[in-house]
């Protein structure tokens, strides 16, 4: 009995707890029975205290052998450390969820928020990120294209043929709504519904000093574009993402309005491929496309190549800066199936762009062209709002 009571005091301090605060309790029953002279009632007490006694030591052992002989020890508490300074441009880590096993050496717990970072958002309005299965982005977007153009004609004088310049200064206008929609098996659907806001100024310039000059304005519904996006490679070692496209340029829109040729109204196709390869905080991308458009009362255009180049930087998780340059090339005008010498054109813009996250669901980007051929816009502007739902 006494090596019992040796184990119950040192190998559990609760039941040990226990057993003092029991004899203890009997003690003073047994002070207060004395002072009565009453033996049965002492006996009784005593009694008492070695059955609670006995039931204590009991279990004890049931205990230890629940535990395997060794004294209970608290539950070691995680180890908390400090939280490690943000990366500009690096993906979010994470501590390890419960029940899965700890990352090994090289392994990064990515965030979930990542996927919400400037410069992902920016990929995906470039092209070249497509959105997850069941998210739906929609953007409204507006931009805007100055184009000056010279053209040498020959103007007849009463007396005379001089040669004169045409100068045709246009201001066009875009705006509308960009909608698209992740599928699965890395798939996504795009749509396009724009409006279309021509001004034209044209000045007929003999030795520098305008004689003719008209202005007129044109506008209409624009051609509703339909794509479908799929990932065809994911990046490997220095294998980059490839993205293939397909998109039909409908002809909802009418090919020109109050006499300003609005340069739309074709129905086209167009075949592409985005390339992708992160090296973060940077990402760079390319895109190649090739460009169709059928006949319509007797009118073609002439065939596009277009080649992209670009990068783009995270600067900050909210903010991503982004440059580039787009180079076309369009082959002659058919008019009745001939083609229109010199309507061929070589058009490059070195494009700048910033994005800044608003919101958990909102970006903001911004894009400015400068164009640096005689066939390019003179510059460009363009504003779009993308806002994702899931």
């Amino acid at each position: 009995m006494a090596s019992k009571r040796y184990l119950a005091f040192h190998g559990h301090r609760p039941a040990a707890a226990l057993v003092i605060a029991a004899t203890a309790g009997s003690f003073c029953a047994t002070s207060a029975l004395a002072d009565t002279d009453s033996d049965a009632l002492l006996q009784e007490e005593l009694r008492k205290r070695d059955v609670i006694i006995q039931q204590l030591l009991q279990r004890v052992e049931q205990l230890e052998r629940a535990q395997g002989g060794k004294p209970s020890a608290p539950a070691p508490q995680p180890e908390t450390k400090a939280a490690a300074p943000a990366v500009a441009g690096a993906p979010a880590q994470t501590a390890t969820p419960q029940g899965q096993p700890p990352a090994g050496p090289g392994v990064v717990m990515v965030d979930e928020r990542a996927a919400d970072r400037a410069l992902e958002r920016t990929l995906v309005i470039q092209g070249a990120l497509l959105l997850p299965n069941r998210v739906f982005e929609i953007t409204p977007f507006t931009s805007y294209a100055r184009n000056e153009t010279d053209i040498p004609i020959f103007t007849l004088l009463p007396n005379d043929v001089a040669v004169s310049n045409l100068r045709v200064e246009r201001d066009e206008f875009s705006s509308g709504i960009n909608a698209a929609v992740g599928l699965p098996f890395d798939t996504q659907l795009e749509l396009s519904i724009p409006y279309r806001y021509v001004e034209q100024d044209t000045k007929t310039l003999v030795g520098g000093v305008p004689t003719v000059h008209t202005s007129n304005s044109g506008s209409s519904f624009g051609d509703v574009r339909v794509g479908v996006a799929k990932t065809l490679l994911r990046e490997d070692h220095w294998w980059p993402d490839v993205i293939g496209r397909l998109v039909w340029d409908t002809d909802t829109g009418d090919r020109s309005d109050g006499g300003v040729p609005l340069g739309i109204g074709f129905n086209e196709y167009e075949l592409a491929f985005s390339a992708l390869k992160r090296q973060d905080p940077l990402a760079f991308t390319a895109n190649i496309s090739y460009r169709y458009a059928e006949e319509k009362d007797d009118i073609q255009p002439g065939q596009q190549f277009n080649i992209t180049l670009g990068a783009s930087l995270a600067a900050s998780p909210e903010t991503s800066l982004s440059i580039a340059i787009a180079q076309t090339f369009e082959q002659e005008l058919k008019i009745g199936g001939t083609e229109l010498e010199g309507s061929d054109a070589r058009s490059s813009l070195l494009l700048f762009g910033a994005s800044s996250v608003l919101g958990r669901r909102t970006l903001l980007s911004f894009n400015a062209g400068i164009g640096l051929t005689t066939d390019s816009p003179d510059y460009t502007l363009s504003f779009s709002l993308p806002m994702r739902f899931w």
